[in-house]
């Protein structure tokens, strides 16, 4: 998904990339899928111009985001009710 915010000195478009859902069916994991998944990702936001890209890591997940050069962040969230 591609998401507009306010641009910024580091991001002048203001355009974040956002990776939502990325699953594996447990029979399929450790095949190397969720990788090929995200290098085609990231490869199509580069060629959208997306210079930052955001996604929520599970435990699961961290080891290929950390692999791929993710880094970690403060990001909190609140589930108003």
């Amino acid at each position: 998904m591609i998401d507009p915010h306010v641009p910024g000195p580091t991001n002048l478009s203001g355009r974040i990339g956002h990776i939502l859902n990325l699953v594996t069916d447990p029979a399929y994991c450790r095949r190397g899928i969720a990788r090929r998944v995200m290098k085609v990702m990231l490869s199509w936001l580069k060629q959208q111009g997306i210079q930052n890209v955001s996604l929520h890591a599970t435990e699961m997940g961290r080891p290929l985001y950390d692999e791929l050069d993710f880094v970690g962040s403060n990001e909190m969230t609140l589930r108003m009710q």
